[in-house]
């Protein structure tokens, strides 16, 4: 099979990229700098804003909306998978695939939302089965190079031996593995008999225990807010029970790899100081 996956070079798309080429199909990494090929195949959006989405506006609009636009309206496919997030749940408590959203324009950080909505309705509107959106949870890689959640604290611990929260000990994150993310990305964007899937593990966990697990395996010290009981940012449990039923998925749980993850960052970076427990 033919793919194209724009975004290539960032954590979700050089994986899936690698991934894809090692099933043996023909894969197109698309850069700024790269021609779009006559035949795209299948297409899986990868490219986007996150993390300093709030100082460039501008551009989180263009990577998760006129992106999108560019490629239903001018690009020859079989399918296109386009990567929203969980995000668009909060302030809701059902989170199946089909229930209603909320977002408020005059609030800053709902920028984020707006535009993955936005480009999830440019999807939708368009009459063809096989063009599919997948709002991913956090995606954990425990890769030094993310801007990912866990993944930054996991930097920080290992390389400033000081971790700083933002959040308290309760608020709760629904992560799943990089690992379990490609597998099942690739399945949807071929197989996929629905137009969204929630991409998640389904069960959340608490900010203190993913603390707790860097702290033992690093020896880290960890700077909480004052308020180490406040809820920031809490994630509600995700329904995952269509990729479940559809594609049989089982995620693995981090807390069975975070340990063994950080004992294999802590070989390769020296950490004064550093714990040798593990889960």
């Amino acid at each position: 099979m033919r793919f194209t996956i724009t975004g290539s070079q960032g954590m979700i798309g050089s994986r899936l990229s690698a991934y894809l080429g090692e099933q043996g199909h023909e894969v197109h990494r698309l850069t700024r700098e790269t021609p779009v090929p006559e035949d795209c195949g299948h297409v899986i959006h990868c490219a986007g804003v996150t993390g300093d989405f709030l100082d460039r506006p501008l551009d989180t609009m263009f990577a998760h909306v006129g992106m999108i636009e560019e490629i239903l309206r001018n690009w020859r496919f079989e399918s296109v998978l386009y990567l929203s997030s969980t995000r668009l749940y909060r302030g809701v408590t059902d989170t199946a695939e089909d229930a209603p959203l909320r977002v408020e324009p005059g609030r800053a950080d709902d920028l984020y939302n707006i535009s993955k909505l936005a480009g999830e309705a440019v999807c939708l509107a368009i009459d063809h089965p096989g063009v599919r959106v997948a709002r991913l949870a956090h995606v954990c890689s425990c890769e030094f190079s993310s801007e990912n959640f866990l993944d930054s604290l996991v930097r920080d611990a290992m390389t400033l031996g000081k971790i700083v929260l933002s959040s308290g000990r309760e608020t709760r994150r629904d992560c799943i593995l990089l690992d379990d993310v490609i597998a099942l990305l690739s399945r949807i964007a071929v197989e996929g008999r629905h137009r969204i899937y929630n991409v998640a593990s389904g069960t959340s966990i608490n900010v203190g225990r993913i603390v707790e697990i860097i702290q033992r395996n690093t020896g880290c010290a960890v700077d909480w807010p004052e308020a180490n009981s406040v809820v920031k940012g809490s994630a509600p449990e995700i329904d995952t029970r269509r990729i479940r039923e559809e594609f049989a998925f089982k995620p693995a749980r981090l807390e069975d790899h975070l340990g063994s993850w950080l004992c294999a960052r802590r070989a390769e970076v020296a950490i004064p100081g550093a714990g040798a427990g593990q889960l």
